[in-house]
């Protein structure tokens, strides 16, 4: 979601907005903030990366270069979607332990809690 609301918007409203979402859908759920506030901010940087409207810089770009709209996103777009994949994986190697073991927890904890 970062991602894409950093390409069509800016990444730091991005971050404003979707944090306090973030934060009350983790922790209700009892799962650790880390791994996902930090892929919060490096999506959003990312995607942010994607269009003229992502960040200052790039709408200095965009207006400079004299560049469309589309001739801006089409050789940035395709990098920065694999970019944002490696961060995935990234992110869920780095917190393997807080996200996986932590997630084993909460669904135990979920089955005995039906059962």
């Amino acid at each position: 979601v970062s991602f894409l609301s950093s390409a069509l918007f800016m990444n730091d409203p991005t971050c404003l907005f979707l944090t306090p979402l973030v934060v009350q859908v983790v922790s209700a759920r009892g799962l650790p903030l880390g791994p996902y506030l930090i892929a919060l901010s490096t999506s959003a940087n990312i995607g942010a990366a994607v269009t003229p409207v992502g960040s200052p810089q790039n709408m200095i770009i965009a207006s400079k270069s004299g560049f469309s709209y589309l001739d801006f996103v089409a050789p940035i777009g395709p990098a920065a979607i694999f970019a944002w994949m490696i961060n995935l994986g990234a992110v869920a190697l780095w917190f393997r332990r807080e996200l996986f073991g932590q997630a084993a927890a909460v669904a135990e904890s979920t089955e005995a809690a039906t059962a």
